[in-house]
């Protein structure tokens, strides 16, 4: 069972002043909506919007390990997911949850330290 999400920041913003653009953490959903009631007294066509860059894809399925990861968009998310779901249809048992939490930068000290002194 596999759960995706938005957690992009949310962007209060006129089209008229582009001074008064804020945005918003994805659980201050509350603060967003105060502050674009503020605006509007001001600004009657202000408006709020979820960016969608951020997508927290949750995988779990008995008898295998639970991936979380966050991924870029929606189509990158379902892609993901049907990989995923795929290969343990097919019995092929891989953890992703160690490699997508490894940085290039965890990479590149890595081979400095190990293999570099050769």
């Amino acid at each position: 069972m596999a759960t995706i999400q938005n957690r992009s920041n949310f962007v209060v913003s006129s089209s008229r002043n582009l001074e008064v653009r804020r945005t918003f953490p994805f659980n201050k959903v509350k603060q967003a909506a105060e502050y674009l009631t503020t605006l509007k007294a001001e600004y009657p066509k202000a408006r709020i919007e979820q960016l969608e860059d951020t997508i927290f894809v949750r995988i779990r399925n008995r008898g295998h390990a639970n991936i979380e990861t966050t991924l870029g968009s929606y189509e990158a998310a379902e892609d993901f997911v049907s990989f995923v779901e795929a290969e343990r249809r097919q019995g092929i048992v891989v953890d992703y949850g160690k490699s997508l939490k490894t940085t290039m930068a965890d990479l590149i000290v890595k081979y400095i330290d190990k293999e570099l002194p050769r």
